[in-house]
């Protein structure tokens, strides 16, 4: 009988230990470890060089086969592209990867969402993209804005009419493809 309590005792103080050294590890390590959560702040789009056209509505901060705009933790890119002041946006798509060179062998890259991706839009058209988690990633950004929608009462030279009443005009329907 002395001989099964004292391999119960054994036992127990063995379990003991694997918990201690478990729950010991556990609350060493923390969930956002060294300084890959602090916030930080930059724009894009002032400086030359700094994102390119790809059709008269359209603007990429990158091409997808170049140099991507690292996204660490806690980041917020402020987009400021020249072809979207006073216009308003048709859609706003950020793509990110895990790579700077997402078509490099074993790299890739996926449209954002959630929390890696929030975007704000600005009613100058500027804009900005933050990742709110503690990930570090790679940003692109694409947009389009709505053509002829600028300050000047539109680029086709007509009267204005009503189109700025109807915040749709000029967005297809894709549920009729």
């Amino acid at each position: 009988m002395a001989d099964a309590r004292g391999g119960l005792r054994l036992r127990l103080a063995a379990i003991g230990a694997v918990w201690l050294g478990v729950v010991g590890a556990a609350s060493a390590v923390p969930g956002c470890y060294g300084r890959n959560c602090d916030s930080s702040l930059d724009f894009w789009g002032d400086d030359p060089g700094e994102g390119q056209m790809i059709d008269d509505v359209t603007w990429q901060s990158n091409p997808v086969e170049g140099g991507w705009l690292p996204l660490p933790g806690n980041r917020i890119w402020v987009i400021k592209p020249p072809i979207v002041l006073n216009r308003r946006h048709r859609y706003i798509l950020p793509y990110v990867s895990g790579s700077a060179a997402p078509l490099d062998a074993g790299a890739n890259f996926t449209v954002g969402s959630g929390n890696g991706t929030v975007i704000v839009p600005f009613p100058n058209g500027e804009f900005w993209v933050q990742n709110t988690t503690c990930a570090d990633y790679f940003l692109r950004v694409q947009l389009e804005v709505l053509p002829g929608d600028d300050d000047d009462g539109g680029a086709d030279g007509g009267d204005g009419g009503d189109a700025g009443s109807d915040p749709d005009a000029g967005i297809r329907d894709a549920s009729n493809d």
